[in-house]
């Protein structure tokens, strides 16, 4: 098993809870608005190939908010100043579902900083006849039911998914689903001028998406494979919203030979 390490920063007032671990070129894992699931099997298939940074994003799990933070145009400021903060000229980055947006974002703000793109089940686009599921409505199980094909075959299910989760866990989920309300409520898990503002992405970017995602359906993305230049469109089978948690190998190998192939 590879050695990873959980640390706390202070940047731009906020205390961000930081994992790393792996090997390699760095790659910047921005995890969606269910929070950050902690060092995963995925993880540890992609750090023999990759130094792995998987921030917690301020205001999810343990990571606080600073004041000036509510809005996901902050939260892209936020991650302009962590570029910052490590000394980034250019690094590889991949976004799952919010994150996938907020990497989008990130890539149209700064394009020639972001190396690499890969946009796994992302919302940030409004699609016609396709909406994405209202997740602030829904109950554990019922959104369970929607966002995997399959959980069965989730190995890391019964710690990802407790039954009788703690204290300690309820409130982190809490905070996060807080967190989440705050930045993507109003308009509804998009924002409409970001379609347009993808013409300026220059990074190569791959778009992963699960055939069996009915939160947040393939139609998401379609689109983005058309607003970016050069955009390509990987569908998984047999997988729903979280490939990272329903295929990790399948995942897996498709990062190692996409961001894999920037650092050849």
């Amino acid at each position: 098993m590879a050695d990873f390490r959980e640390e706390f920063i202070e940047l731009s007032g906020a205390k961000l809870h930081l994992i790393s671990g792996g090997k390699g070129p760095h790659l910047l894992l921005l995890h969606g608005a269910g929070g950050n699931p902690g060092w995963l099997k995925f993880h540890e298939l992609l750090a023999a190939q990759f130094q792995l940074l998987l921030p917690t994003h301020p205001g999810f799990g343990h990571s606080s908010r600073p004041e000036w933070l509510d809005t996901m145009g902050d939260m892209v400021d936020f991650y302009l100043d962590f570029l910052d903060r490590f000394e980034f000229t250019q690094l590889s980055v991949a976004g799952f579902s919010m994150g996938g947006w907020l990497a989008a974002e990130i890539a149209a703000t700064c394009p020639e900083r972001i190396s690499r793109l890969v946009l796994v089940d992302a919302v940030g686009l409004r699609v016609e006849d396709a909406p994405v599921a209202d997740i602030f409505l829904l109950t554990p199980a019922e959104l369970q039911a929607l966002a995997f094909h399959n959980i069965s075959q989730i190995e890391e299910r019964e710690r990802l998914f407790p039954a009788h989760p703690t204290p300690e866990q309820l409130e982190v989920s809490e905070n996060s689903q807080i967190m989440a309300q705050l930045l993507c409520w109003k308009p509804y898990m998009h924002n409409p001028k970001l379609v347009h503002r993808l013409r300026r992405v220059k990074a190569p970017t791959l778009i992963v998406w699960g055939r069996q995602d009915r939160l947040v359906p393939l139609a998401h993305g379609e689109a983005y494979c058309k607003a970016i230049n050069g955009a390509r469109l990987r569908v998984i089978e047999r997988c729903g919203h979280a490939p990272q948690l329903e295929r990790p190998a399948e995942l897996a190998e498709m990062l190692k030979e996409f961001v894999g192939a920037s650092a050849a």
